[in-house]
């Protein structure tokens, strides 16, 4: 399906949090790619947050496939890791304390990685506008635009006016964020 083209896609391949290989769990408002351990982080944050779903057993909505192949992990991590310091960046390797629980202290730093990124936007571009607001926004304002000049079905898979206006080249520079 539509979900599962877009997670081939390399970028999408690991979780974004923790780098964990094959990630079948997503932050649908984020626009994100998780495994499950991370997952369960981000439910524990809220859903007014990260809106958490699995990427084969929930049924899809359409403004979900297009949030994920807008947004994606690179475009998330390039503004969510903007200005990460080494020190303060998840380095851990998740290696499971019996069942499918974490190790504690590897549990502990782990939430506190994805709390700082999410919740607190510790290392985002000052100003800039979260990558799944931007897109939403201009597909907000695309959407009035295109309601002017007649009918469009916004839930075909054509989605190529939006994608380059809204998912430009990930940018580089805080500034750049603020553009979006």
């Amino acid at each position: 399906g539509p979900t599962k083209d877009v997670l081939k896609l390399p970028f999408n391949r690991c979780c974004a949090d923790c780098g964990a290989h094959g990630p079948r769990w997503a932050s649908v408002n984020l626009g994100i790619f998780i495994c499950e351990m991370c997952s369960g982080i981000h439910r524990k944050m809220g859903s007014h947050i990260s809106q958490v779903r699995s990427v084969t057993l929930d049924d899809w909505k359409p403004e979900w496939v297009r949030m994920m192949s807008l947004v994606g992990n690179e475009r998330a991590k390039a503004f969510y890791e903007h200005a990460v310091p080494d020190a303060a960046r998840f380095h851990g390797a998740l290696e499971l304390a019996g069942g499918d629980r974490l190790e504690p202290i590897l549990a502990a730093e782990l939430e506190r990685w994805i709390r700082a990124k999410y919740q607190e936007q510790r290392f985002a571009p000052k100003g800039g506008v979260e990558p799944y607001r931007a897109c939403q926004a201009k597909k907000d304002e695309e959407e009035a635009a295109m309601g002017a000049i007649g009918e469009v079905d916004m839930d075909s898979s054509e989605t190529t006016p939006f994608r380059r206006s809204c998912c430009a080249p990930i940018p580089s520079s805080p500034s750049q964020f603020v553009s979006l």
